[in-house]
Protein backbone atom coordinates (compact mmCIF):
# COMPACT_ATOMS: atom_id res chain seq x y z
CA UNK A 1 0.00 0.00 0.00
CA UNK A 2 3.49 2.20 0.22
CA UNK A 3 2.62 5.38 2.00
CA UNK A 4 -0.92 4.79 2.18
CA UNK A 5 -3.44 6.24 4.42
CA UNK A 6 -4.11 2.84 5.29
CA UNK A 7 -0.93 1.53 5.82
CA UNK A 8 -0.23 3.98 8.09
CA UNK A 9 -3.27 2.27 10.00
CA UNK A 10 -1.84 -0.61 9.89
CA UNK A 11 1.95 -0.05 10.66
CA UNK A 12 0.00 1.91 13.60
CA UNK A 13 -2.07 -0.96 14.96
CA UNK A 14 1.52 -3.36 14.75
CA UNK A 15 3.24 -0.87 16.91
CA UNK A 16 0.70 -1.02 19.33
CA UNK A 17 0.31 -4.87 19.00
CA UNK A 18 -2.06 -5.29 17.06
CA UNK A 19 -2.05 -7.57 13.86
CA UNK A 20 -4.94 -5.90 11.22
CA UNK A 21 -5.63 -8.35 8.65
CA UNK A 22 -7.50 -5.98 7.25
CA UNK A 23 -7.66 -2.24 6.69
CA UNK A 24 -11.11 0.01 4.99
CA UNK A 25 -11.81 3.36 4.48
CA UNK A 26 -14.95 4.37 5.52
CA UNK A 27 -17.57 6.46 5.68
CA UNK A 28 -17.49 8.98 8.73
CA UNK A 29 -19.75 11.44 10.31
CA UNK A 30 -18.58 14.21 9.40
CA UNK A 31 -15.22 12.88 7.13
CA UNK A 32 -13.65 9.82 6.50
CA UNK A 33 -12.57 7.20 8.95
CA UNK A 34 -10.42 3.96 8.56
CA UNK A 35 -11.25 0.77 10.06
CA UNK A 36 -9.25 -2.06 11.36
CA UNK A 37 -9.98 -5.16 11.56
CA UNK A 38 -8.32 -7.94 13.91
CA UNK A 39 -8.59 -11.06 15.75
CA UNK A 40 -10.50 -9.40 18.71
CA UNK A 41 -12.87 -7.17 16.81
CA UNK A 42 -12.51 -3.64 14.67
CA UNK A 43 -11.24 -0.12 16.17
CA UNK A 44 -12.33 2.59 14.24
CA UNK A 45 -9.41 5.98 13.67
CA UNK A 46 -9.52 8.67 12.68
CA UNK A 47 -6.50 11.11 11.41
CA UNK A 48 -5.86 14.09 13.03
CA UNK A 49 -2.72 15.63 12.10
CA UNK A 50 -1.63 12.31 9.77
CA UNK A 51 -1.81 10.58 13.65
CA UNK A 52 -4.33 8.09 14.02
CA UNK A 53 -6.87 8.60 16.91
CA UNK A 54 -8.87 5.65 18.02
CA UNK A 55 -12.49 6.96 17.83
CA UNK A 56 -14.70 3.54 18.67
CA UNK A 57 -13.80 0.04 19.31
CA UNK A 58 -16.10 -3.42 18.37
CA UNK A 59 -15.28 -6.43 19.81
CA UNK A 60 -16.45 -9.42 18.15
CA UNK A 61 -18.10 -10.72 20.94
CA UNK A 62 -20.67 -8.50 21.35
CA UNK A 63 -22.10 -9.81 17.74
CA UNK A 64 -23.58 -12.40 16.16
CA UNK A 65 -24.21 -12.19 12.55
CA UNK A 66 -23.42 -9.61 9.64
CA UNK A 67 -25.35 -8.24 6.65
CA UNK A 68 -24.00 -7.14 4.02
CA UNK A 69 -25.17 -4.75 1.12
CA UNK A 70 -23.11 -4.05 -1.45
CA UNK A 71 -23.47 -1.06 -3.60
CA UNK A 72 -21.59 -0.08 -6.34
CA UNK A 73 -19.97 2.71 -4.72
CA UNK A 74 -19.61 1.20 -0.72
CA UNK A 75 -20.30 -2.04 0.99
CA UNK A 76 -22.62 -1.78 3.80
CA UNK A 77 -22.41 -4.27 6.76
CA UNK A 78 -24.45 -4.48 9.45
CA UNK A 79 -23.52 -5.93 12.99
CA UNK A 80 -25.81 -7.65 15.19
CA UNK A 81 -25.59 -8.79 18.79
CA UNK A 82 -28.17 -9.48 21.73
CA UNK A 83 -27.42 -5.86 23.26
CA UNK A 84 -25.21 -3.96 20.33
CA UNK A 85 -25.76 -3.04 16.63
CA UNK A 86 -23.65 -1.47 14.55
CA UNK A 87 -23.18 -0.44 10.52
CA UNK A 88 -20.20 0.29 9.17
CA UNK A 89 -19.93 2.07 5.21
CA UNK A 90 -16.97 0.75 3.63
CA UNK A 91 -15.67 3.46 1.08
CA UNK A 92 -13.68 1.17 -0.96
CA UNK A 93 -13.00 -2.94 -1.30
CA UNK A 94 -15.55 -4.15 0.78
CA UNK A 95 -15.83 -7.11 -1.18
CA UNK A 96 -12.87 -7.86 -0.35
CA UNK A 97 -13.09 -8.08 3.25
CA UNK A 98 -16.11 -10.33 3.29
CA UNK A 99 -14.29 -13.93 2.52
CA UNK A 100 -11.86 -12.11 5.68
CA UNK A 101 -15.04 -11.82 8.07
CA UNK A 102 -16.57 -15.53 7.14
CA UNK A 103 -12.61 -17.10 7.94
CA UNK A 104 -11.23 -15.06 10.92
CA UNK A 105 -14.68 -14.57 12.80
CA UNK A 106 -17.75 -16.55 14.07
CA UNK A 107 -20.36 -14.36 12.56
CA UNK A 108 -23.36 -15.40 10.85
CA UNK A 109 -22.39 -13.83 7.32
CA UNK A 110 -25.60 -12.92 5.09
CA UNK A 111 -24.75 -11.36 1.62
CA UNK A 112 -28.22 -9.23 0.55
CA UNK A 113 -29.42 -10.30 -3.27
CA UNK A 114 -30.08 -7.65 -5.68
CA UNK A 115 -30.45 -7.35 -9.10
CA UNK A 116 -27.64 -4.77 -10.19
CA UNK A 117 -29.84 -2.23 -11.09
CA UNK A 118 -30.85 -2.39 -6.76
CA UNK A 119 -26.97 -1.95 -5.88
CA UNK A 120 -27.22 1.73 -7.02
CA UNK A 121 -27.31 4.49 -4.21
CA UNK A 122 -30.28 5.88 -5.80
CA UNK A 123 -32.29 3.23 -5.46
CA UNK A 124 -32.98 3.50 -1.42
CA UNK A 125 -34.82 6.13 -2.63
CA UNK A 126 -38.46 5.17 -2.67
CA UNK A 127 -39.15 7.97 -5.17
CA UNK A 128 -39.09 6.12 -8.51
CA UNK A 129 -38.02 9.25 -10.23
CA UNK A 130 -34.76 9.07 -8.39
CA UNK A 131 -34.52 5.39 -8.48
CA UNK A 132 -34.55 6.12 -12.33
CA UNK A 133 -31.94 8.87 -12.01
CA UNK A 134 -29.70 6.83 -10.64
CA UNK A 135 -29.97 4.09 -13.30
CA UNK A 136 -28.91 7.30 -16.11
CA UNK A 137 -26.46 8.00 -14.00
CA UNK A 138 -25.15 4.59 -13.86
CA UNK A 139 -25.67 4.08 -17.44
CA UNK A 140 -22.84 6.59 -18.16
CA UNK A 141 -20.42 5.17 -15.78
CA UNK A 142 -20.31 2.13 -17.17
CA UNK A 143 -19.67 3.62 -20.39
CA UNK A 144 -16.62 5.57 -18.60
CA UNK A 145 -15.42 1.75 -17.77
CA UNK A 146 -16.28 0.31 -20.93
CA UNK A 147 -15.92 2.67 -23.42
CA UNK A 148 -17.97 4.00 -26.61
CA UNK A 149 -19.44 2.46 -29.46
CA UNK A 150 -16.83 3.38 -31.60
CA UNK A 151 -17.19 4.11 -35.30
CA UNK A 152 -15.00 1.12 -36.12
CA UNK A 153 -17.84 -0.89 -34.86
CA UNK A 154 -20.51 0.48 -37.38
CA UNK A 155 -21.32 -0.95 -40.84
CA UNK A 156 -21.34 0.74 -44.30
CA UNK A 157 -22.47 -0.05 -47.45
CA UNK A 158 -20.17 -1.55 -50.09
CA UNK A 159 -21.99 -0.80 -53.00
CA UNK A 160 -23.91 2.14 -53.69
CA UNK A 161 -26.32 2.89 -56.27
CA UNK A 162 -24.78 5.01 -59.37
CA UNK A 163 -26.53 8.16 -59.01
CA UNK A 164 -28.13 10.24 -62.41
CA UNK A 165 -25.45 12.77 -62.55
CA UNK A 166 -23.16 10.16 -62.93
CA UNK A 167 -25.17 8.28 -65.31
CA UNK A 168 -25.50 11.67 -67.48
CA UNK A 169 -21.68 11.90 -67.28
CA UNK A 170 -21.32 8.71 -69.29
CA UNK A 171 -20.35 9.35 -73.64
CA UNK A 172 -23.35 8.10 -75.48
CA UNK A 173 -23.39 5.04 -77.09
CA UNK A 174 -21.82 5.37 -80.84
CA UNK A 175 -23.86 3.84 -84.27
CA UNK A 176 -22.22 2.02 -86.68
CA UNK A 177 -21.00 4.87 -89.67
CA UNK A 178 -23.33 2.81 -92.33
CA UNK A 179 -26.21 3.73 -90.03
CA UNK A 180 -24.93 6.96 -88.89
CA UNK A 181 -24.89 7.67 -92.96
CA UNK A 182 -28.93 6.88 -93.56
CA UNK A 183 -30.42 8.63 -89.80
CA UNK A 184 -32.72 11.30 -90.64
CA UNK A 185 -33.29 13.81 -88.92
CA UNK A 186 -36.53 12.63 -87.18
CA UNK A 187 -34.58 9.82 -86.26
CA UNK A 188 -31.79 11.01 -85.07
CA UNK A 189 -34.56 13.22 -82.55
CA UNK A 190 -36.42 9.88 -81.56
CA UNK A 191 -33.33 8.22 -80.72
CA UNK A 192 -31.57 10.95 -78.32
CA UNK A 193 -31.78 9.91 -74.41
CA UNK A 194 -34.62 10.22 -72.49
CA UNK A 195 -34.19 12.80 -69.58
CA UNK A 196 -33.08 11.56 -66.53
CA UNK A 197 -35.98 10.92 -63.94
CA UNK A 198 -36.12 13.33 -61.05
CA UNK A 199 -34.60 11.72 -58.15
CA UNK A 200 -36.82 11.05 -55.21
CA UNK A 201 -36.42 13.59 -52.44
CA UNK A 202 -35.07 12.04 -48.94
CA UNK A 203 -36.94 14.64 -46.18
CA UNK A 204 -34.27 13.86 -43.63
CA UNK A 205 -32.05 11.17 -42.92
CA UNK A 206 -29.94 9.56 -39.90
CA UNK A 207 -27.79 7.98 -42.43
CA UNK A 208 -28.10 4.62 -41.38
CA UNK A 209 -29.92 1.67 -42.07
CA UNK A 210 -32.24 -0.47 -39.76
CA UNK A 211 -29.81 -3.57 -40.58
CA UNK A 212 -26.75 -0.93 -39.20
CA UNK A 213 -29.18 0.48 -36.04
CA UNK A 214 -29.92 -2.96 -35.04
CA UNK A 215 -26.17 -3.99 -35.49
CA UNK A 216 -25.27 -0.88 -32.88
CA UNK A 217 -27.80 -1.50 -30.86
CA UNK A 218 -27.11 -5.14 -29.70
CA UNK A 219 -23.49 -4.56 -29.54
CA UNK A 220 -24.26 -1.35 -27.02
CA UNK A 221 -26.64 -3.53 -24.96
CA UNK A 222 -23.40 -5.50 -24.15
CA UNK A 223 -23.17 -3.06 -21.31
CA UNK A 224 -26.91 -3.52 -19.96
CA UNK A 225 -27.66 -6.96 -20.86
CA UNK A 226 -29.72 -7.57 -17.94
CA UNK A 227 -32.55 -6.50 -19.72
CA UNK A 228 -34.74 -7.74 -22.04
CA UNK A 229 -33.86 -5.28 -25.25
CA UNK A 230 -32.43 -7.02 -28.22
CA UNK A 231 -33.71 -6.31 -31.00
CA UNK A 232 -34.06 -9.69 -32.83
CA UNK A 233 -35.39 -9.13 -35.74
CA UNK A 234 -36.66 -6.07 -37.03
CA UNK A 235 -39.20 -6.45 -39.92
CA UNK A 236 -39.79 -3.18 -42.68
CA UNK A 237 -43.23 -2.51 -43.20
CA UNK A 238 -43.54 -1.23 -46.98
CA UNK A 239 -45.71 1.59 -46.94
CA UNK A 240 -47.25 3.75 -50.15
CA UNK A 241 -44.72 6.74 -49.49
CA UNK A 242 -42.53 5.58 -46.50
CA UNK A 243 -41.34 2.30 -45.39
CA UNK A 244 -41.70 1.83 -41.32
CA UNK A 245 -40.86 -0.45 -38.57
CA UNK A 246 -42.08 -1.62 -35.04
CA UNK A 247 -40.44 -3.54 -32.52
CA UNK A 248 -41.87 -4.46 -28.76
CA UNK A 249 -39.95 -5.11 -25.69
CA UNK A 250 -43.06 -5.95 -23.78
CA UNK A 251 -46.92 -4.36 -24.32
CA UNK A 252 -46.54 -1.41 -23.95
CA UNK A 253 -42.47 -0.61 -24.31
CA UNK A 254 -41.00 -0.49 -28.24
CA UNK A 255 -39.21 1.12 -31.00
CA UNK A 256 -41.34 2.60 -33.48
CA UNK A 257 -39.37 4.51 -36.82
CA UNK A 258 -39.88 5.19 -40.34
CA UNK A 259 -37.13 4.45 -43.57
CA UNK A 260 -36.59 6.48 -46.64
CA UNK A 261 -37.84 4.70 -49.87
CA UNK A 262 -34.99 6.44 -51.78
CA UNK A 263 -32.15 5.15 -50.32
CA UNK A 264 -32.95 2.52 -47.72
CA UNK A 265 -31.99 4.73 -44.77
CA UNK A 266 -33.56 6.04 -41.48
CA UNK A 267 -35.72 9.33 -41.46
CA UNK A 268 -36.18 8.50 -38.00
CA UNK A 269 -37.14 6.28 -35.21
CA UNK A 270 -38.67 6.74 -31.26
CA UNK A 271 -38.85 4.94 -28.34
CA UNK A 272 -42.45 4.40 -26.22
CA UNK A 273 -43.28 4.30 -22.95
CA UNK A 274 -46.23 4.11 -20.98
CA UNK A 275 -46.82 5.89 -17.99
CA UNK A 276 -47.16 2.22 -16.32
CA UNK A 277 -43.36 1.69 -17.22
CA UNK A 278 -41.79 4.46 -14.88
CA UNK A 279 -44.22 3.28 -12.17
CA UNK A 280 -42.03 0.14 -12.06
CA UNK A 281 -38.65 0.70 -10.80
CA UNK A 282 -37.65 -2.25 -13.61
CA UNK A 283 -39.25 -1.09 -16.08
CA UNK A 284 -37.87 2.01 -15.50
CA UNK A 285 -34.68 1.30 -15.95
CA UNK A 286 -35.57 -0.68 -18.91
CA UNK A 287 -37.48 2.55 -20.52
CA UNK A 288 -34.02 4.37 -19.06
CA UNK A 289 -31.59 2.15 -20.74
CA UNK A 290 -32.98 1.94 -24.23
CA UNK A 291 -32.82 5.74 -24.41
CA UNK A 292 -29.36 5.50 -23.70
CA UNK A 293 -29.10 2.89 -26.48
CA UNK A 294 -30.75 4.82 -28.87
CA UNK A 295 -27.81 7.86 -28.34
CA UNK A 296 -25.04 5.05 -28.79
CA UNK A 297 -26.93 3.72 -32.17
CA UNK A 298 -27.42 7.20 -33.71
CA UNK A 299 -24.17 8.82 -32.42
CA UNK A 300 -21.71 6.14 -32.13
CA UNK A 301 -18.82 8.76 -31.84
CA UNK A 302 -19.85 10.28 -28.99
CA UNK A 303 -17.59 10.23 -25.44
CA UNK A 304 -19.85 8.88 -22.60
CA UNK A 305 -19.94 12.50 -20.84
CA UNK A 306 -21.60 13.94 -24.19
CA UNK A 307 -24.25 11.31 -24.31
CA UNK A 308 -24.73 12.13 -20.37
CA UNK A 309 -24.96 15.69 -21.56
CA UNK A 310 -27.71 14.81 -23.95
CA UNK A 311 -29.94 14.02 -21.05
CA UNK A 312 -29.16 16.64 -19.13
CA UNK A 313 -30.02 19.05 -21.22
CA UNK A 314 -33.20 17.46 -21.53
CA UNK A 315 -33.88 17.40 -18.23
CA UNK A 316 -33.94 13.91 -17.37
CA UNK A 317 -30.96 14.03 -14.59
CA UNK A 318 -32.63 16.53 -12.72
CA UNK A 319 -34.72 13.94 -10.32
CA UNK A 320 -36.49 17.53 -9.00
CA UNK A 321 -37.74 17.28 -12.86
CA UNK A 322 -41.66 15.69 -13.73
CA UNK A 323 -42.18 14.35 -16.88
CA UNK A 324 -45.09 15.39 -17.04
CA UNK A 325 -46.23 17.55 -20.28
CA UNK A 326 -42.61 17.59 -20.76
CA UNK A 327 -41.69 18.50 -24.76
CA UNK A 328 -37.66 19.51 -25.01
CA UNK A 329 -35.02 18.56 -28.05
CA UNK A 330 -31.37 18.93 -27.66
CA UNK A 331 -28.95 18.79 -31.35
CA UNK A 332 -25.43 16.36 -31.20
CA UNK A 333 -23.41 16.00 -34.28
CA UNK A 334 -26.66 16.61 -36.80
CA UNK A 335 -28.94 14.33 -34.44
CA UNK A 336 -32.02 15.88 -33.23
CA UNK A 337 -33.02 14.17 -29.83
CA UNK A 338 -36.41 14.92 -28.62
CA UNK A 339 -38.51 13.54 -24.94
CA UNK A 340 -41.98 14.51 -25.01
CA UNK A 341 -44.90 13.33 -22.80
CA UNK A 342 -48.91 13.68 -23.15
CA UNK A 343 -52.14 11.79 -22.47
CA UNK A 344 -52.37 10.64 -25.87
CA UNK A 345 -49.11 9.59 -27.23
CA UNK A 346 -47.86 8.57 -23.54
CA UNK A 347 -43.58 9.14 -23.26
CA UNK A 348 -41.26 9.10 -26.42
CA UNK A 349 -37.96 9.56 -26.71
CA UNK A 350 -36.60 10.17 -30.31
CA UNK A 351 -33.58 10.80 -32.68
CA UNK A 352 -34.40 12.54 -35.84
CA UNK A 353 -32.65 14.67 -38.73
CA UNK A 354 -32.66 18.22 -37.65
CA UNK A 355 -33.54 19.28 -40.91
CA UNK A 356 -36.37 17.44 -41.10
CA UNK A 357 -39.75 19.69 -41.10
Amino acid sequence: MGNSKEELIKNFCKDSGIEAWFVAKMEGSPGVLYGAFHSEGINIYKLEKAKPVLTQNHIWGNFTEATIDNFFAKTAIIFKGENHTTTLNIMEKGKDLIPLLQSNTELKITILPRPWWGKILGFRSKTKWKMAVAIVVYLFLIGKVVGTFGSNGSTTSTSAPVSTSEQAKKPPTQTAPDQASTQTSASAASSAPAPAPTPQKTPGSLGITPEEFTDRWNQALVNADSFPLKINNLKIESGSVQDTFTYMFNDSHGIMGTVNKSDGTIRDVMILAAGKDLADTSKAAGVIISWGLLIQATNPDLTPDQRGSILQDLGIMDSTNSLKGINKSVIRNNVKYNISQSDVTGLTFGASDPMDN
